[in-house]
């Protein structure tokens, strides 16, 4: 659909310039992980001990520290070749900005609690009280 329709064997420009899928998708995952990660880590729990704050930060830099590595690896991609610059720049950027708008989709009930989509706090906060709170909307 996207193809040239010569003959030559030259590459279409979606191919020498797009990104994949598979960049799109991976950066899709990681900068959703590293966003909900450092929500997690900037938005502290007033009433938490400070054991479990310090679990929550533990947890929170643990999970930024996968990305981060799990960021190089998908970027080391584009120097074995198998993806172009301009197309691992591209599918970061576009990755990265539908995984942010998800992101704010989820956090749109407006509860005040930050959505703790991977569950990086789900041990660490305070211990409940009779009031349930949601973690997302329902």
């Amino acid at each position: 659909m996207f193809t040239e329709t010569s003959n030559s064997m030259a590459p279409g420009v979606l191919d020498a310039y797009g990104p994949s899928w598979w960049v799109t998708s991976a950066f899709f995952f990681i900068t959703f992980t590293l966003w909900n990660g450092l929500n997690v880590l900037f938005n502290e729990n007033p009433n938490a001990t400070m054991d479990q704050k310090n679990n929550r930060r533990a947890y929170a830099l643990s999970v930024l520290l996968i990305s981060g590595i799990i960021g190089f690896m998908a970027l080391s991609r584009t120097f074995d070749g198998c993806e172009t610059i301009t197309g691992t720049l591209l599918g970061a950027c576009v990755g990265g900005l539908w995984s942010i708008i998800y992101w704010k989709i989820l956090d749109a009930c407006g509860t005040g609690i930050t959505p703790d989509v991977l569950q990086i706090i789900q041990n660490s906060a305070p211990s409940r009280s009779d009031k349930v709170t949601p973690i997302v909307c329902a």
